[in-house]
């Protein structure tokens, strides 16, 4: 396993990748087939995975980022820019840990910096399917007994009723409610849902005119997709290789009207009236003869 990864021979066609981009498509092959330097064995980029990224691909962190953070909204991986820690989702599944492999799965685990790459490996990958923490154990130990007091705490206030005691005894603790990403507009148009959003619109908003933002928007729309900065980056790049087709189009007839204004004038032939009108010089070299054939030629010596 430290010398070879085995990447899904599906994966382009994968929902959530057959859509994306080529340089998308192409960067997801890249952290698949990451080698073990970067790339650890239950499937989390170590530090240095976005260089890697930078140099494998050809192409600025920013652009990385923005992929990544396009692939992370299609679930096909997980990105903390705190960290820099990159986890490719179901991994797992491709992979199998026995053995000496067991252990250093728990060590690559162990090594794991972002808390919210630990959380969707365990709780959304079957990471702990895989292999037991003794974390693992530890914090249901302290959620079971969490619990239990819990529903001591509130059998306690139940059976107290209207007594005066129960006015005095604290009531439980809810479970928090979870937080729920809103969304807010950009001011170019773009959807925007977290920070990363937010940084996102920005840079597109100053690297590209109003005019191409909005027709990318619109086409976005158009098409039944959120104008989220993923999906109007897409469209950004479709209107540019289009507008560059165009481009390339109208040089390449200006050429050919230029190479054709350059060739000599081409005149009709020489009507049976515009000959006879000619100078008398003209016909007799017209009329000159023909030299005589070869008497030798074809001849055998």
């Amino acid at each position: 396993m430290s010398d070879t990864r085995p990447v899904p021979t599906n994966l382009d066609s994968w929902p959530g990748v057959i859509d994306l981009v080529v340089t998308y498509k192409h960067l997801l092959h890249v952290l698949w087939s990451s080698p073990t330097g970067v790339m650890s064995i239950i499937g989390v980029g170590r530090a240095g995975i976005i260089e890697h990224l930078t140099g494998a691909t050809r192409l600025d962190e920013p652009v990385v980022l923005e992929a990544l953070r396009e692939l992370q909204r299609r679930g096909l991986v997980v990105v903390d820019e705190a960290t820099r820690e990159v986890a490719v989702r179901r991994w797992c599944r491709f992979h199998t840990f026995g053995g000496r492999w067991d252990a250093q799965a728990r060590s690559a685990y162990g090594k794991i910096e972002s808390a919210v790459i630990k959380s969707v490996l365990a709780k959304n990958e079957g990471v702990n399917s895989l292999f037991l923490f003794k974390s693992d154990t530890s914090s249901a130990n302290a959620a079971a007994t969490a619990t239990s007091t819990v529903t001591s705490t509130a059998a306690v206030v139940v059976s107290l009723g209207d007594s005066p005691l129960a006015a005095a005894s604290p009531p439980a603790k809810s479970a928090a409610s979870p937080s729920h990403k809103k969304m807010t507009i950009h001011s170019c148009g773009i959807e925007c849902w977290s920070e990363g959003d937010q940084i996102t619109a920005t840079q597109l908003a100053n690297t590209h005119p109003p005019d191409e933002m909005a027709a990318a928007i619109a086409a976005a729309i158009a098409t039944g997709k959120k104008p989220v900065p993923g999906t109007v980056s897409q469209y950004l790049q479709s209107l540019a290789a289009a507008s560059k087709s165009a481009a390339t189009a109208k040089a390449h007839a200006a050429q050919l009207a230029t190479q054709d204004a350059l060739q000599p004038p081409r005149f009709p032939p020489l009507t049976a009236e515009q000959i006879a009108k000619l100078p008398a010089a003209l016909h007799r070299i017209n009329r000159m003869p023909t030299p005589p054939k070869n008497q030798n030629e074809g001849v055998t010596p």
